[in-house]
């Protein structure tokens, strides 16, 4: 369910700003055990669904090449994985359902 995604996204770590009534999340990366979760509900031949799998990738290539370890936090590397999957909304003619108020909050290690 999207209760659960949100709570395994932040754990026992959700950040004040998040609302987890609210909160919407169709997917995340495990980088404990390398995996990308997805809702059931999710659409590949849905471009928007597909921007989150581009999100998720993102958080793959992320950990994969250590970019975690740059950041005193791995909210911070939220804010990359959403330019690019607003890039990729944009390049196929679909809304970008988040804003930079959004990002900041998600990225927020406060």
């Amino acid at each position: 369910s999207n209760t659960d995604m949100v709570k395994y996204a932040f754990g026992g770590d959700l950040p004040a700003s998040i609302n987890l009534e609210t909160s919407k999340i169709k997917g995340l990366y495990n980088f404990n055990n390398k995996t990308i979760y997805i809702l059931d509900s999710f659409d590949i031949d849905n471009q928007s669904d597909r921007a989150i799998l581009v999100h998720e990738l993102v958080h793959f290539l992320q950990f994969q090449h250590g970019d975690d370890k740059l950041f005193e936090c791995k909210r911070k590397l939220e804010s990359f994985a959403y330019r690019l999957q607003a890039e990729y909304l944009h390049k196929h003619g679909e809304k970008i359902g988040f804003d930079g108020d959004h990002i900041r909050r998600v990225s927020s290690c406060g």
